[in-house]
């Protein structure tokens, strides 16, 4: 379910001539001048106390520069050693709330704009944070990464865990077909995968080198601010079948994915997919989101970086 913002972008978007002037102002708003305004405390922030960056770290970084995706395990970027048990028994407590469970069992999520998945926490979050999510997606080393790609310090712009629904019978969503995203010029998501994903469980899918300043970066660039969905067939004999990156992994795997480079889901057959998704952006992301923590007391805990993706300021207070 769409915002007011978001069902009026989407109103002025179709109704030309505004329409022109919509996207005239989009793409001013996406432009150099106007991000380096509003990102300038960030990129500060990230100059006066940027991460040292070890080996696992490295890679990543050069993997999402290179490719525009990088998949490690979750050990490598958060050690601790029961954090995965943690953030299973965590995602298992919000999938076990009723309204979610009835979702699921309907077998189709008509309020959602991907119909085979069940979200958590939605487009529009009521509930807090348990603290094993927040330790995942606010923690320093993945916040080093995400940082270090971006040059600056980032916000979490988004936060879910996606139950996506086995043989949905619903007709296919604009998910589905290869497409970049709109938010902000860079945008890296998270996949954390919270059991093996095989080939019909609807892994994610990802053209390499294709993200914003890669090799492919200007095929069917997004067009502020709706990203791009090209045409049924348009990237045929433009991209080689070696550059289809088809994801799949165990349980623990991360994936990390610049996705204003060409992607698309794909529904699972016969088994459930279950994964935490989160998306961080900068301060000139459009359609931002708050996220508030279960355990207030975490906050303090949290070194300036998380706090400032959480939504505190770059001097790092609330």
């Amino acid at each position: 379910m769409k915002s007011p913002r978001q069902l009026l972008r989407a109103i002025l978007l179709r109704l030309w001539p505004l329409s022109i002037f919509v996207r005239l102002f989009y793409r001013m708003r996406f432009g150099p001048t106007w991000l380096g305004f509003v990102n300038g405390r960030a990129r500060a922030a990230f100059e006066r106390e940027a991460a040292e960056l070890d080996g696992p770290q490295r890679r990543a970084v050069e993997a999402l520069r290179s490719a525009g995706l990088h998949a490690a395990r979750l050990e490598d970027l958060l050690p601790a050693e029961d954090a995965f048990d943690d953030i299973q028994t965590a995602a298992r407590r919000l999938l076990d709330r009723p309204e979610i469970r009835r979702q699921i069992r309907e077998g189709e999520n008509k309020n959602w704009g991907i119909p085979f998945v069940v979200p958590v926490f939605g487009l529009h979050p009521t509930r807090a944070v348990p603290r094993p999510l927040a330790e995942l997606v606010l923690n320093e080393r993945i916040l080093g990464i995400v940082n270090s790609y971006l040059g600056l310090w980032s916000r979490l712009l988004y936060l879910d865990v996606w139950y996506s629904i086995p043989d949905c019978p619903s007709g296919p969503s604009n998910t589905e077909a290869w497409h970049r995203d709109h938010e902000d010029r860079h945008t890296i998501k998270l996949f954390l995968y919270l059991h093996d994903i095989e080939p019909e469980m609807g892994p994610f899918c990802f053209i390499e080198e294709s993200q914003p300043g890669g090799r492919l970066g200007d095929l069917f660039p997004a067009r502020p601010p709706d990203g791009r969905i090209p045409r049924e067939g348009a990237l045929l004999g433009r991209v080689s079948e070696s550059q289809i990156r088809t994801c799949t992994g165990k349980a623990g795997t991360v994936l990390l994915a610049d996705t204003c480079g060409l992607h698309k889901a794909s529904r699972p057959k016969g088994k459930p997919r279950i994964v935490i998704v989160a998306t961080y952006a900068s301060d000139g992301a459009i359609d931002p989101r708050r996220y508030r923590l279960a355990e207030p007391e975490q906050y303090q805990s949290l070194c300036s970086a998380s706090k400032y993706a959480l939504g505190g300021s770059a001097e790092g207070s609330a």
